[in-house]
């Protein structure tokens, strides 16, 4: 079985799923580095039905301008980086295929 939730939710540590008649538990953590443009960051939420634009009416592009303002400020050399860290638990019945 593949868990792919929040790593911060309870059910993600290795030792409950130890505890639900799972075992062989091994947990994997992939590092990852990203470079993100302040124009990618800006279109996720465009992209979305919980932010788009028509979310925001006749607000929306001051909201894009102070967005990008502080995006433009944060990058450096145009780039936003992400660290991250993409855990995956596999786990199996007892007596299960491998």
């Amino acid at each position: 079985m593949t868990s792919c939730t929040d790593p911060s939710s309870p059910g993600t540590r290795p030792s409950l799923w130890r505890h639900r008649a799972w075992s062989d538990v091994t947990e994997h953590r992939v590092p990852s580095t990203r470079s993100w443009t302040p124009e990618v960051v800006l279109g996720c939420p465009r992209s979305t039905s919980f932010a788009g634009a028509d979310l925001f009416g006749a607000r929306h592009a001051a909201f894009e301008d102070e967005a990008r303002a502080l995006l433009d400020e944060l990058a450096t050399g145009g780039s936003l980086v992400e660290q991250a860290v993409f855990t995956v638990l596999l786990a199996r019945r007892p007596g299960g295929a491998r």
